[in-house]
């Protein structure tokens, strides 16, 4: 069985708005003159859902 008790199990997501910008710019390439909807997961982590909304 795993020991998920957080003061001994932790776990740690970081997230690049530069790596997500340089995938949005590659996917434009790709999708000229065509709208892209991307979407961002309600802030639930706290990975900064107003930075990466304003890519």
């Amino acid at each position: 069985m795993f020991n998920l008790d957080p003061a001994v199990f932790t776990s740690r997501a970081t997230i690049s708005l530069g790596a997500l910008e340089q995938n949005l710019t590659r996917v434009r390439a790709h999708l000229t003159g065509q709208k892209i909807m991307a979407v961002i997961k309600g802030d639930a982590y706290g990975h900064g859902l107003l930075p990466a909304c304003l890519l």
